[in-house]
């Protein structure tokens, strides 16, 4: 109906105005005041209607883009707070530089804390196999889901892996 208007993403200019996954919404506005006010609107029609509250203290507002301004004003019109770019989106970051090693530092480092209890213990090849097999390489299957993995961070993960075994 026009009371909101989402960014438009991609070659083909799709408009996206909102993504949802169970109960997380990030939703997408030009940045406009009336949009903003009218989105409240929705979200208080939305209350009424399902007996279900929105917890603005646990959202935010995030500006992107480098011309746009009042992410102040925004966070007051809703009640939450602002944030920058990167964030952490459903354990993914967003924002970030996919190509760079910092970027894949939590998936190094959960694999390294990972690693540690099981270097005290006395396990045989077999065992140390399995575990690399089933656990480590598990852990960056969610990243690569979306992201593609640099060389130099494969190399890492490949190393540590190889000083288990």
């Amino acid at each position: 109906m026009g009371f909101i208007k989402g960014e438009v993403f991609g070659n083909i200019g799709v408009q996206v105005t909102h993504l949802q996954f169970v109960d997380d919404t990030v939703i997408f506005l030009k940045p406009r005041v009336d949009y903003l006010l009218n989105l409240k609107r929705i979200i208080r029609c939305f209350e009424l209607s399902s007996k279900l509250k929105i917890n603005f203290h646990k959202s935010y507002v995030i500006r992107v883009g480098k011309n746009v301004t009042n992410e102040n004003s925004w966070a007051y019109i809703f009640r939450c707070r602002k944030a920058t770019l990167p964030i952490t989106y459903l354990g993914l970051p967003l924002g970030g530089r996919p190509y760079s090693k910092v970027f894949w530092n939590p998936v190094v480092d959960k694999i390294e804390t990972r690693l540690r209890p099981w270097k005290r213990k006395f396990l045989s090849k077999s065992g140390r196999l399995v575990l690399i097999k089933s656990m480590l390489c598990s852990i960056p299957t969610y990243y690569l889901s979306v992201f593609k993995k640099p060389v130099a961070v494969a190399q890492r993960i490949e190393k540590l892996q190889r000083s288990f075994f």
